[in-house]
């Protein structure tokens, strides 16, 4: 038998149930995995020998001999190499491939002598790392592949039509002559894809009934790419049900991953993964006009079992690969608002006092505002940076706490921060924003920290739209592309909040690293500390929830606000190595600090303090110091998910307290307020399945597609259909009711 190729990155990992085992090096790590992935470990072409090309009925049977039979296709190594050993999941599995193949072939639409190729894409979750990818920040975060996937079959046909049946949302068609997928030479040859793709693509209006445009994107995408040197067929795709779950885990991307990876087969064009994430990128980000960066498609490209990517934003690139201790998972909690659905004033005493009270209740926009223009304070404040230093090199003259060694630095901090959209983005002048991340360590201009400290104090606490405009004459036309004209973006009521915003930028990047270097040491507790402080970046109040010896839940009616921002005072005493006290507690290095990025709300703040008071109290519980979880708002925040790291041994314990503490009591009484004070009807059922999760590093994206063995009919063994429910040769090999096993 051959050996089983399948299109994945390197190294040989071990299990985890997002408990996950760590050890933690620095990128040499990643440069030896992605040397290893030499052509030869690439999946290539299908090819149309009838060695190596398989057809729906061949997958059945490959299938079907592992289930039912002598277990000898070679089905099997596929599964453990890309599943495990554990024999449970690999049944499992194998009984989802067999499911997926009898479902596509049921369709009708497959040449039944024409090869197939299924191929597994799973979704991605950031693990650690708030808002890294925003403008001016691009700092790193901490992704994994789940173990959750899509398994998609297809085939190229003979005609020029691409049908596409998804099991959860029925049927699409379209034309590869279309105007919407396939250039004509002039504008091909005339046009980059960006511009081409943002002329000629669709406008999503609904992704329940439009979700054909991302089967588009990929299509028009390769068409594209490969205008003039490859003609691709009609296709034949069939997108299985998925145990991935819909939002929040890149689910249209593990969608064009797969059919990226199934063109990529069958016409052996041999794209190594980081090639294949790219298509995926531009091929999503710019047809569907999906914004995202690229770590979707990075992760789960690049995605190995038990692993999690530590990766690098503009460009995406995979750093270093990193466990977690084994006795932490990492679970996400559904908060029980959508930001989208309510008018978030009736729960968030400071929307109300920003937006005031008029008509509250009906407007569910509030939560984008704060978005567009959390989004932008970071690159407001980079672009402040240079203003200051420019005007502090053009008349050499610097603050006197700067030492000459920092003053050199300081010549180089525009160049550097602008390194990346110089020599890589190519950016014009007038459109280059700059990268906090070039100021910290491994940065094109990294500066100590107490230098950092001092740099802050060049950037003020808060400038209004007007005050942008008329002081930072040099940048009118990025102010413009950030904010728009004035009102367009929400102006906080004392400016936007420029310091606060590098400041989190600042400390967000050091968090990062400090939660690696706590994971390679087998740090728990440093692990547990980094993500509460990085909660505190989003933070608006604090509420002081304590435990007593009882198990009764203890906080103030009215939260204390919480102050993000550092004053001259406070920089200089960090910057000369003493510490601070803020909101009750004391920082004195730079991933201490907090910062703002304005994603989180009261009710969210409530449960992560929540669960610190509940991590103290069953820690002191169980007779030892024990720091057993810690909470943070997730992605995009004002609502969504809460991502927990806890022990594994608690998770139970720890859910069965928030549900009663958090969704029935607090929450639960929250909406009931509402309710009864603006006449909404808000409302969130807690559910295991569906509020808590636990996710799992999985591989990367497969296209399954190697030198498999098509077994032969074996005399005299069968198997009765009805014990399945599974009919894996489908209405071949049945006689009597019964389906005759195949085996080599």
């Amino acid at each position: 038998m051959k050996h089983i190729t399948v299109r994945s990155v390197c190294v040989k990992v071990i299990s985890i149930a997002v408990a996950l085992t760590f050890s933690f090096s620095n990128s040499l790590i990643a440069q030896d995995c992605l040397r290893a992935m030499s052509a030869a470990d690439r999946i290539g072409a299908v090819s149309e020998s009838p060695e190596e090309a398989h057809t729906i009925s061949d997958w059945q049977d490959i299938a079907g001999s592992f289930l039912y039979g002598s277990g000898e296709s070679g089905f099997g190594d596929f599964l453990r190499e890309r599943y495990g050993n554990n024999q449970a999941t690999v049944e499992k599995k194998a009984r989802q491939y067999a499911a997926i193949l009898k479902e596509a072939e049921a369709t009708g639409m497959y040449t039944p002598d024409k090869p197939v190729v299924i191929t597994a894409t799973p979704g991605r979750i950031r693990v650690f790392g708030g808002h890294p990818d925003a403008k001016g920040i691009n700092v790193n975060a901490v992704n994994m592949a789940t173990t959750e996937e899509i398994l998609m079959v297809t085939q190229a046909s003979d005609d020029r039509d691409a049908r596409v049946v998804s099991a959860d949302r029925g049927e699409k068609t379209f034309s590869m002559d279309s105007d919407e997928v396939m250039p004509d030479a002039d504008f091909r040859q005339n046009k980059t894809w960006v511009e081409w793709a943002r002329a000629r693509r669709p406008k999503i209006t609904n992704r329940e009934t439009d979700w054909d445009l991302f089967p588009k994107a990929v299509a028009a995408y390769y068409q594209w790419k490969y205008f003039g040197e490859k003609t691709f067929s009609g296709l034949r795709i069939y997108i299985g049900e998925t145990d991935l779950p819909i939002g929040g885990v890149s689910s249209s991307s593990a969608v064009v991953m797969g059919i990226n990876y199934a063109l990529d087969a069958l016409y052996g064009l041999g794209q190594s993964p980081e090639e294949l994430a790219r298509n995926g990128n531009n091929a999503e980000y710019e047809y569907t006009y999906v914004r995202a960066g690229g770590a979707d498609q990075f992760a789960i490209a690049l995605g190995k079992r038990d692993e999690i990517l530590n990766m690098s934003n503009a460009p995406e690139k995979v750093e270093a690969l990193v466990h977690f201790p084994e006795t932490v998972s990492a679970v996400f909690f559904n908060s029980g608002i959508s930001r989208d659905d309510l008018d978030l004033r009736t729960i968030s005493p400071g929307f109300a006092g920003e937006f005031g009270d008029a008509g509250i209740g009906n407007d569910k926009s509030l939560g984008s505002k704060i978005n567009n223009r959390s989004g932008s304070s970071a690159a407001l404040a980079a672009l402040w940076l240079r203003h200051a230093v420019r005007g502090m090199i053009d008349e050499n003259s610097f603050p006197p706490e700067f030492t000459p060694e920092e003053v050199a630095q300081l010549r180089n901090v525009e160049e550097g921060m602008t390194s990346y959209e110089t020599k890589t983005a190519k950016v014009a002048d007038n459109q280059k924003i700059g990268f906090f991340r070039e100021l910290l360590d491994q940065g094109a201009c990294a500066m100590p920290e107490a230098a950092l400290f001092k740099l802050l104090k060049l950037i003020p606490s808060g400038k209004t739209y007007d005050e942008l405009r008329a002081e930072m004459p040099e940048f009118q036309n990025q102010v413009l592309l950030l904010i728009g004209e004035k009102g367009v973006t929400k102006e906080p009521p004392a400016g936007f909040r420029l310091r606060e915003a590098a400041l989190y930028a600042l400390s967000e990047g050091e968090r990062i690293n400090r939660f690696c270097r706590a994971c390679a040491d087998n740090d728990i507790d440093m692990m547990m500390k980094v993500q509460r402080r990085g909660h505190d970046g989003d933070r608006r109040v604090k509420w002081g929830i304590e435990i007593d010896e009882e198990g009764h839940i203890v906080y103030g009616k009215t939260p204390e606000p919480f102050d993000a921002n550092l004053t001259d005072e406070q920089l200089d005493r960090l910057s000369s190595g003493e510490a601070v006290v803020k909101n009750g507690g004391e920082i004195k290095e730079l991933w201490q600090c907090a910062g703002t990025f304005e994603r989180s709300l009261e009710p969210i703040d409530f449960f992560c303090d929540l669960v610190e008071a509940w991590s103290k109290w069953t820690g002191i519980k169980a007779t030892e110091e024990l720091t057993l979880a810690s909470a943070r708002v997730s992605a995009a925040g004002l609502g969504g998910n809460i991502a927990v790291f806890c022990n594994k041994d608690y998770i139970d314990e720890l859910t069965a307290f928030l549900k009663r503490a958090y969704y029935d009591d607090y929450l639960g009484g929250v909406y009931k307020t509402a309710n009864a004070k603006f006449g909404t009807a808000l409302s969130y059922e807690f559910s295991q399945a569906g509020t808590c999760k636990v996710f799992s590093p999985g591989e990367g994206a497969a296209a399954v597609s190697g030198d498999f063995r098509v077994p032969q009919m074996r005399k005299g063994y069968e198997h009765p259909v009805a014990e399945t429910g599974i009919r894996p040769f489908l209405n071949r090999g049945v006689v009597d009711g019964k389906a005759m096993l195949l085996s080599i």
